[in-house]
Order: C-alpha cells, then structure tokens, then sequence
C-alpha cells in the first residue's frame, strides 16, 4: 500500500509542475485550491456522465450532466459591465433572451419570404439625413374612400374629395420640345388657360407644311338625306354621298328634285300682287322638301322680301328692284313675304322646284 501511495503522489507532483501551480488540499471536505486560493473542479477535463464539460460535436446522452447557465432577469437590456471587454452577464425577459441582430449579408438570389410583418409604429428619424437603403415595393393598393389617393372605377365625385394632381406644362403654341426623342417621358401640354393641346391642331393662318398631322373629320353615309337633329342648334354630323361626296345645302335633302310649280300662292296660280300690307304679302308657303325657289319682280315698283321670322318692311328685307329676281337655295323652304318699297305696287311671280 505505500508504494502504491508513492507513486500516485508522484504523479500527482508531475501533474501540478506541468500546470505551473501547487495544490493545496484544505478543510476536512477535501476541497482542493491552487496556489491563488481558486477551486479546482474535478470532472473538467474529461467526458463522462456526471463531468460537466463535453468535447465539441459529441452526441448528447441521457443523464449527462452540466453546469446552468445564470442571467438577468430585466424588461429593458442596458450595459452591466463598466467597460468595454469586461465580463458581463447574459440578460433575459419573460424567459426569452435578449439579442440585437444585425443583418450584414443580402439575401440569396431567388424567390425569398420572410413571412407577413406588421409594422405598428417606427421611432422618429434623427435629424439630418438618413438613410434606410434601397426598398422595393413590389405592389401597392391603395384606398378608395373619400381620404384615398386611389378611386373606383365609375365612383360618383364628391366635394373635396382626395386625389393627386396631374400637372400639366404650358406650351401654348404647342411647339416647344419637351423630350429629347421617342420613347421619352413627357409632360401634357396645356395653354395658359389650361386646355390640353392635341396633335394636330394648328393656329389660324398658319402655313402649311409637308408631313403635317390632322384629325379625320367624318361624316355619316346619306343616301337620302334626312334629318340627323331633332331640332335647331342642335349639333350635327356632315352628309356625305356613297362616294364621298358632301352633301351641301343646295342639293335637295331629299331625292333629285324634278317638278316646277309656278305661284303656288296667287289665284289659279296667277302673279302676285306685292303692296304696302303691315308685314308684306306671302310668296312661299313653307315647305320641307322644296329644292330651290325665286322670287321675280315682273313690274311696278321695287319690293323687299324676308322669310317670316324677320319682319319685312320698306326698309327691312333683300330688295329686289323691279325687273330682277332673287334665287334662294335651301332657305326657300321658310315662309316668305314681300312688300312695296314705294309707288305702285308690284307684280311677283315665284318659281319653285320640288321632288
């Protein structure tokens, strides 16, 4: 037994020269300190169940045994340690431990999701300029309601309504260049008074030049010409012929006028006899579809004539001296009157042309 006891002590005594310090077994525990007075821990250095350190990248086992890891326990995280390198305790909250997490690297190339994120609220900037990086918004829906940028389709407008304006530049001779070429982004342009400017359009007196541009004025296909407005003042397209040919105001609306009538308005269609009567004696009956008509002053005194809407007196009205006659298109499908200018009074005859 004691030359056993010998040669664990000098192994022991090779053991302490090696870690450069001399144990010093104190109390009747047997607790072993080294020449600072520091516990040595038994277990340390090797792997086994009840020893506390493992090897890296060895399997877990059931009943192994280690050391707990202590933190702090704070709702907010600060620095426990005075200086910068110091130890200093791990801290956690509610269980989950507290970490700051810096993401350095970018993402993998490919399709990536880092899931739905709500942001509730973000601190205020600093002042000065700041920076948060390139942000990409692959989509973007905005509101409709009445604080929205965005509106329904066919949403009725209501007074102060949000939206955002869509400026225009004034260019009112619409001749200034506001790209440099084709394929560029380029503002509306407006007069100062804010009409929006279409190709094509061109100032009074203008001269023309080659290549110009211009809108195609179309008009609707009028075999028998018929009425396209339901009444005066009313807008109305052109006419046109199966060919294309305008239909004017001195072709008949109807079909190719063919009969003459000789004054429709005197007895057994006798001459017309034009005195002084308040607002002249009729001539012409109105009518829809006559083509032409004129109003002949065979003799006696000069006579003046007006459709009805326009009073017709001595001094009012187309004067037809005596011996000439007046040719009317289109507008002799109004009533007319005459009446004597002066003297004595007048013979009229009117001829007029119908379908």
């Amino acid at each position: 037994m004691k030359r056993y006891w010998i040669v664990v002590s000098a192994v022991l005594a090779v053991f302490v020269a090696i870690a450069g310090y001399t144990a010093t077994t104190k109390g009747s525990a047997g607790l072993t300190f080294d020449n600072d007075n520091n516990l040595l821990v038994t277990g340390i250095a090797g792997e086994g169940g009840s020893a506390p350190s493992r090897d890296e990248d060895s399997a877990s086992s059931t009943g192994n045994s280690g050391s707990p890891v202590l933190a702090i326990q704070t709702a907010t995280p600060a620095n426990k340690a005075d200086t910068e390198g110091d130890y200093e305790f791990i801290q956690m909250s509610a269980g989950r431990l507290w970490t700051s997490t810096k993401i350095d690297t970018a993402l993998p190339a490919g399709t990536n999701n880092i899931g739905d994120v709500d942001v509730l609220s973000l601190p205020a900037l600093p002042a000065g300029t700041n920076n948060i990086g390139d942000v990409d918004v692959l989509s973007l829906v905005p509101g409709t309601t009445a604080t929205s940028l965005g509106k329904a389709e066919d949403a009725l407008h209501t007074s102060a309504d949000v939206g955002v304006m869509a400026l225009a530049v004034v260019n009112s001779t619409h001749t200034s260049t506001l790209a440099a070429g084709d394929n560029d982004y380029i503002p509306i342009a407006a007069d100062i008074t804010g009409k929006i400017g279409i190709r094509g359009t061109y100032a009074e007196d203008s001269t023309h030049t080659s290549t110009h541009l211009g809108h195609q004025v179309l008009g609707v296909r009028v075999d028998v010409p018929a009425a396209l407005a339901d009444t005066t003042s009313e807008y109305i397209p052109f006419m046109m012929n199966s060919t294309g040919g305008l239909v004017t105001a001195t072709h008949p609306q109807t079909a190719a006028c063919k009969t003459v009538t000789v004054n429709s308005q005197g007895v057994a269609n006798a001459p017309v006899t034009v005195d002084a009567t308040a607002g002249g004696v009729a001539v012409l009956a109105v009518s829809t579809t006559r083509c032409s008509a004129t109003i002949y002053n065979e003799s006696g005194g000069d006579i003046r004539c007006a459709p009805t809407t326009v009073t017709v007196t001595a001094s009012v009205g187309a004067l037809v001296p005596v011996e000439t006659g007046v040719k009317l298109g289109m507008d002799s499908q109004q009533a007319w009157n005459c009446i004597r200018v002066a003297g004595d009074s007048a013979v009229v005859s009117v001829l007029e042309s119908t379908p």
